[in-house]
């Protein structure tokens, strides 16, 4: 019981912290285990800090950590019941909209080129792709840091050298079409360490199941470094990797119920955030002045997330307008 206390007021004293910057010289084991016991972090904290970074876990900062429980604390109203949004149709949707009012705006926009030198000269810089060469008299790049440092090589080493020390975990993700309901849970978390993904998320009891065709959607994401086993496996290789763990944990589960399965995979999905991180964020501001960066990696304290990502891209928006203005 008193571990169970101690737990709930490591959530509410976490609501409480407003100086973050309190904590980055400290772990996340190290923060967790003062605040809420050696008992409760090795049944609920350790399992899930492993399962989502596992060797990278001791190197996680307790301002990841503080972040995600303020986050989820302030999402859940006065019983308990966390409140939750969807952007009707999705990622997809949004990204439509954006696109047909930027057009609506005269932009040019120009698909499937791929990116693979950015260098300046006298007037502004040249961005070369795989089928011409673009100037402009600006460039923002967004794509994670180990990409920037390919196509912005020409930048100075000691920059190159700093942004270096960001590291990455890939993702793989199992996305399963369904003839029925795993369960009614939406996000569920699982702290057991014989299971290999830290989350199994059942979409479909949050956004109607009739908007899938009445197909009910789940998925099964692990973080790994990219050379694991499991980021390298084929995409059947997967599935069958999988389906024991969720039979586990619905013993009713069958390949029977499964209409289709996909596997998705990211190189660089998850930045580590590490002790003193501040210290090592790069500025929107590159030593160029005509070449921008603005990626995952330096929303912080919070975490990636497309709220700040729309966030970041306006900060950076007028930074470049006021430049161009000088």
């Amino acid at each position: 019981m008193i571990d169970r206390i101690r737990t709930g007021l490591l959530a509410l004293y976490a609501r409480r912290i407003k100086n973050w910057r309190t904590l980055e010289n400290a772990s996340a084991i190290e923060w967790l285990k003062k605040i809420g016991g050696e008992k409760a972090f090795k049944v609920i904290w350790e399992p899930l800090l492993k399962g989502k970074f596992g060797a990278e876990a001791e190197n996680v900062a307790a301002v990841w950590f503080w972040n995600k429980l303020k986050l989820r604390g302030s999402s859940r109203k006065r019983g308990g019941r966390e409140s939750l949004a969807y952007f009707d149709g999705g990622f997809f949707a949004l990204s439509e909209i954006i696109k047909e009012n930027l057009e609506k705006l005269g932009v040019e926009l120009c698909l499937n080129l791929q990116a693979s030198k950015i260098h300046s000269f006298e007037d502004g810089v040249i961005i070369e792709t795989n089928q011409s060469k673009i100037k402009a008299e600006q460039a923002l790049v967004t794509t994670p840091i180990p990409i920037f440092k390919e196509i912005a090589s020409k930048l100075p080493l000691s920059y190159i050298d700093q942004i270096s020390k960001i590291r990455y975990l890939g993702n793989v993700c199992l996305i399963l079409e369904l003839k029925q309901s795993l369960s009614k849970t939406y996000w569920l978390n699982v702290a057991d360490p014989s299971f290999p993904f830290v989350g199994l998320i059942e979409h479909t009891n949050m956004d109607d199941y009739k908007n899938y065709g009445g197909s009910r959607i789940a998925y099964l994401s692990k973080y790994v470094a990219v050379e694991d086993r499991l980021f390298q496996m084929s995409s059947e290789e997967f599935f069958d990797y999988s389906l024991p763990y969720l039979q586990k944990i619905f013993p009713a589960f069958s390949k029977d119920w499964v209409i289709s399965s996909s596997v998705w995979r990211a190189e660089h999905s998850q930045p580590i955030i590490t002790r003193g991180y501040s210290k090592i964020i790069p500025d929107y501001r590159t030593p160029d002045p005509k070449i921008w960066l603005a990626t995952m990696a330096q929303i912080y304290p919070e975490d990636r997330g497309t709220n700040y990502a729309v966030r970041e891209g306006r900060k950076v928006a007028r930074l470049m307008l006021g430049n161009l203005n000088k």
